[in-house]
């Protein structure tokens, strides 16, 4: 995430269906090397969009007013060696490189869903980067 964005990642906040996984916040926490916060609240986009509509109609008068009202956060701290997290990371980013080499070009035939995702504009599935304005 460093290297994406430049910013040096002190927590994870992590919320939404996954987090039910005990397993996963912990691997998540062993691979990134940081604690990962999940607030016990997992559906936080639902309870956002509530306190938005609350925010707008005056049930509350500002971010102040409800910030004590999500619940407490369960924390998943860190807890394998450096060289498995390494080992672990290494295999993760070969994982990723495979993925990415054997994606097909989007809209190719036979390709599943390459019609509709040729549709949206995504032509190289195996690329992170966004559509340029032409939508190719």
């Amino acid at each position: 995430m460093h290297e994406a964005t430049g910013n040096q990642l002190e927590t994870l906040l992590a919320d939404g269906g996954a987090c039910r996984n005990d397993w996963l916040m912990q691997f998540q926490a062993d691979l990134l090397d940081r604690p990962v916060l999940r607030c016990r609240t997992l559906e936080l986009s639902a309870l956002g969009a509530a306190f938005a509509a609350g925010l707008g109609c005056g049930l509350w008068r500002s971010t102040d007013d409800i910030a004590g009202i999500v619940s407490a956060h369960d924390t998943f701290r860190p807890q394998l060696a450096v060289s498995e997290r390494r080992r672990l990371g290494q295999r993760w980013n070969a994982a990723v490189a495979s993925v990415k080499a054997f994606a097909p070009a989007a809209g190719s035939p036979g390709t599943p869903g390459g019609e509709l995702l040729a549709a949206r504009g995504v032509t190289d599935v195996a690329s992170n980067a966004p559509p340029n304005e032409t939508g190719k």
